[in-house]
C-alpha cells in the first residue's frame, strides 16, 4: 500500500537518529532558506516577473485572447472584420482531396495553401489577425512542419494573432448528428488545442456559420463547453428572418 509523509518528516527522522528531540540548527536554517526560496519563486511566478540568470530566456504571460483584440474607439462605429476560412471536412471531394488541393474541376480547395500563405502573411505583417476553425486540417498542417515553424506558429497563437474558434474536428451538421458524435468530435479537436497550445489554444467563440438551419440542442451543447462564451451563425432562412423581424417590432409597440 503507498504511504505519504509530510516534508519535515524526512528532517524528524535525521534529528531522531542524531539523538537530538529536535531539529538542529543547520537543519532549521535550512529549512527556513528553503521555505522562503519557494516563496519568493512562487510570488515572482504569479506576477510574471521572474528574473533569470544571464544568458537564459525570459518568459513573457501570453497576450492572447481579449487581451489581444485591437483597441476601439469610444463614441464611434466599430465595424470587425474577421478574416477566416472555412474549410469543410469533406463535402464534394474527399478529405485528402480538400487538404492537398487534388480534382480542383469539382472545387477549387487547397487548404494546405491556405494554412501556409495565412501563417506567411501572420509572420510579415503584426497588426494581421486570422481565425481557424477545422482542427482535422490544422492538425494534419501541423504535424508537416518544422520545429522552427511550429515555435513561430506557437508565438502567433500566444499572441492571440492566429486564434482558434469552436474547436472541433470539423464544423459539425446541426440537423441529422447525434448528440454523442458532436460530443466526441468537438473532444477531439479542443484535446488538440489543449495539448498542443494549452491555454491560448482554447476557443472563446462558437462559430457555426455554415450549417444549413440550427437547433437548440447545438446551443445547449456549446453552453456546457468551458470558456466559450459567443455563439455565431449565419445560414439561416429569409423568411424566418423577416418573421422575427416582425416578431420583435409587434413586442416593441
Amino acid at each position: 500500500m503507498a504511504t505519504t509523509r509530510s516534508r519535515g518528516s524526512g528532517l524528524k527522522r535525521a534529528s531522531r537518529e542524531a539523538g537530538s528531540p529536535v531539529l538542529s540548527h543547520d537543519l532549521l536554517f535550512q529549512e527556513m532558506a528553503a521555505a522562503v526560496l519557494r516563496a519568493a519563486v512562487f510570488l515572482s511566478l504569479c506576477a510574471g516577473s521572474l528574473t533569470l540568470p544571464s544568458g537564459s530566456r525570459q518568459t513573457r504571460r501570453p497576450s492572447c485572447g481579449y487581451e489581444a483584440c485591437h483597441e476601439t474607439k469610444a463614441g464611434a462605429l466599430n465595424v470587425h472584420l474577421v478574416p477566416h476560412t472555412h474549410d469543410d471536412v469533406g463535402w464534394l471531394k474527399t478529405v485528402d482531396q480538400y487538404y492537398y488541393g487534388a480534382r480542383n474541376e469539382i472545387q477549387h480547395a487547397g487548404v494546405q495553401y491556405i494554412l501556409d500563405s495565412v501563417v506567411r502573411q501572420l509572420l510579415s505583417d503584426p497588426t494581421k489577425r486570422f481565425i481557424y476553425v477545422e482542427i482535422a486540417f490544422f492538425s494534419r498542417w501541423w504535424q508537416q512542419q518544422s520545429e522552427d515553424m511550429r515555435s513561430a506558429v506557437q508565438q502567433l497563437v500566444n499572441q492571440g494573432r492566429l486564434e482558434f474558434i469552436n474547436g472541433g474536428w470539423s464544423m459539425n451538421d446541426e440537423a441529422t448528428t447525434h448528440y454523442s458524435a458532436i460530443i466526441d468530435q468537438m473532444s477531439l479537436g479542443l484535446r488538440f488545442l489543449n495539448d498542443t497550445f494549452g491555454e491560448c489554444g482554447r476557443p472563446r467563440v462558437a462559430w457555426h456559420i455554415d450549417p444549413f438551419g440550427h437547433s437548440r440542442e447545438q446551443a445547449s451543447l456549446f453552453a456546457q463547453v468551458r470558456g466559450l462564451d459567443t455563439h455565431a451563425d449565419r445560414l439561416a432562412d429569409c423568411t424566418d428572418s423577416v418573421q422575427h423581424t416582425d416578431d420583435r417590432l409587434r413586442a416593441q409597440r
